[in-house]
């Protein structure tokens, strides 16, 4: 599945897909774009099939309702939503335009990676852990970005060397790096859900 959005300001394509023999992905993913800023999230649900999907399709649900929120208090409630469910991890990016700051919040191994309009890459350790309803000490990073940046986010079935190969092929458009990052994914050997975006 291919989901995309451009409006000019930002490009931001996604896509994703079940582990080979599962019905379903246990990931989720949500974008939205107001006048102020762009948030993304990549939700992976503990595991695969369903239950997992079900973890993180609660997790979306409450990002959906609050993403006026910031990046930490929307983690704490979805923390709450998932008490006696899988558990997930998560990142959450938003973008303020007017500010031109990217706020980065995370904890789990879902992955985050800046290619700056100068070149600079920034892959950020993720916060050990999963969200079930145990609390965690969050911290969110911001970077102040330029036109050109390029950001990506991904579930771990996105493999460390194709974050690299991604960094690599800043030059090209969100869609041709994603096509060229997923061919090389092979074989489906878990659950992959990945947003790449350009400022």
């Amino acid at each position: 599945m291919i989901d995309q959005y451009s409006d000019g300001m930002i490009e931001a394509v996604v896509y994703q897909r079940a582990k080979l023999g599962n019905d379903c992905c246990g990931d989720d993913y949500y974008m939205v774009r107001t006048s102020e800023y762009f948030l993304c999230a990549v939700v992976d649900g503990l595991g695969s099939g369903r239950e997992a999907r079900r973890a993180a399709t609660a997790a979306t649900s409450v990002i959906e309702h609050n993403h006026h929120l910031s990046g930490q208090r929307i983690i704490d409630l979805c923390n709450t939503a998932l008490v006696n469910k899988r558990g997930v991890v998560i990142t959450i990016v938003k973008i303020d335009f007017k500010v031109q700051k990217i706020f980065y919040t995370n904890v789990g191994n879902t992955k985050f990676s800046l290619q700056m309009a100068n070149g600079n890459v920034i892959r950020p350790i993720p916060t050990q852990g999963y969200l079930s309803g145990r609390k965690y000490p969050l911290v969110t990073q911001e970077y102040t970005y330029d036109n050109g940046t390029l950001f990506m986010v991904c579930s771990d079935g996105v493999s460390g060397k194709l974050d690299r190969e991604l960094i690599e092929a800043v030059e090209t458009s969100p869609q041709l790096v994603l096509t060229e990052t997923i061919s090389k994914c092979q074989p489906i050997k878990d659950d992959l859900t990945f947003i790449v975006g350009k400022l």
